[in-house]
């Protein structure tokens, strides 16, 4: 899977400082994905998550310090068939 670097955001540390950061970020990220996928999720957590992940200012934000292209991702999420749920999180996701 192929993503284009994204900047950090102002005053948030490099290096292995950073590293709690971006899980935090990546854990946001994947947490909105699932709201917007699980059936068992309230119409109210589907929404604010497809408004989040819609291309919102806090999508940008988080994806800053995730180190992962707000642009690709929503790019991404355009093409994926409603439903298709899924987790970004884990084994073969955006964390190493």
């Amino acid at each position: 899977m192929s993503r284009a670097p994204a900047t950090r955001p102002h005053g948030v540390p490099g290096g292995d400082l950073f590293l709690p950061y971006r899980h935090l970020a990546v854990r946001v990220i994947d947490q909105a994905l699932r709201d917007l996928a699980g059936p068992a999720q309230s119409r109210n957590d589907r929404e604010s998550a497809r408004a989040f992940l819609a291309g919102s200012p806090m999508l940008r934000l988080w994806c800053a310090v995730a180190e992962i292209d707000a642009r690709w991702l929503v790019v991404h999420l355009q093409k994926r068939p409603a439903g298709s749920g899924g987790s970004f999180a884990g084994a073969g996701g955006f964390i190493e």
